[in-house]
């Protein structure tokens, strides 16, 4: 029951979420912090990963679940795609 008070936590899932992009996406914190908005949305090219980013907006607890669900499944599609790129 202690892990589930993870999924309370819109700006914790929020900063996970940024950071696997920044990973995934091999740039620095000054890189990543420095790109514009709009690249941004590019490289998560997910529409409901991109609202959970730049929307302010109060989350149920099972969007939350869900939002946790689709970040697991985007990262795990999107380390396999940069890494055959090239």
């Amino acid at each position: 029951a202690e892990r589930y008070k993870y999924y309370q936590r819109p700006e914790k899932i929020r900063q996970v979420l940024l950071t696997r992009v920044r990973n995934i996406n091999a740039l620095t914190r000054e890189e990543f912090d420095s790109m514009p908005a709009a690249e941004l949305q590019g490289m998560i090219r997910d529409p409901v990963l991109v609202r959970f980013i730049f929307e302010e907006r109060k989350y149920r607890p099972d969007e939350l679940v869900g939002i946790v669900r689709r970040i697991k499944q985007w990262g795990e599609s999107a380390g396999g795609v940069s890494a055959n790129v090239d």
